[in-house]
């Protein structure tokens, strides 16, 4: 299996975790808790609630930044046309998909097509980017 980077969430909070969470192999979140002693550990298990997990892709941007689920990408798809579109994981064809909310598009990414993207900023801290409207993919085009 490879390695994913992780970035998380905590809802509760609103903020990015910079550290100090585990998850387990079979994708159970825990807390290290560090309070307790110096030289101690302490894991205290997590409800998944209220974190939300995005993991690298595998790939990067047009300025070799890393992209992750949940990363909102200003994409060329054409020499004078740009689109905003979210970065997501398809459990149906088990891969990343990037998400144009306003044409109802999902594209299917490539290492040769991130050379046209550019991360912009995520959907937590810069949702407004979106300007996200009703609705699910209904065409998918490779990228």
């Amino acid at each position: 299996e490879v390695w994913k980077l992780l970035r998380i969430f905590d809802k509760l909070k609103g903020r990015w975790i910079k550290n100090d969470i585990y998850i387990s192999t079979n994708e159970n979140m825990f807390k290290i808790d560090r309070t307790l002693f110096k030289n101690k550990e302490k894991l205290v298990q997590v409800s998944s609630e209220r974190y939300v997990v995005h993991k690298d892709i595998g790939l990067v941007d047009k300025n070799y930044q890393l992209i992750y689920e949940g990363d909102i990408v200003n994409a060329q798809i054409s020499e004078d046309e740009f689109i905003i579109v979210e970065i997501a994981y398809v459990n149906q064809t088990a891969s990343y998909m990037a998400f144009d909310f306003k044409t109802d598009t999902a594209y299917s990414i490539t290492e040769e097509g991130c050379k046209f993207m550019e991360v912009v900023g995520n959907v937590f801290d810069t949702p407004e980017l979106l300007e996200v409207t009703e609705g699910k993919a209904k065409e998918s085009e490779e990228w």
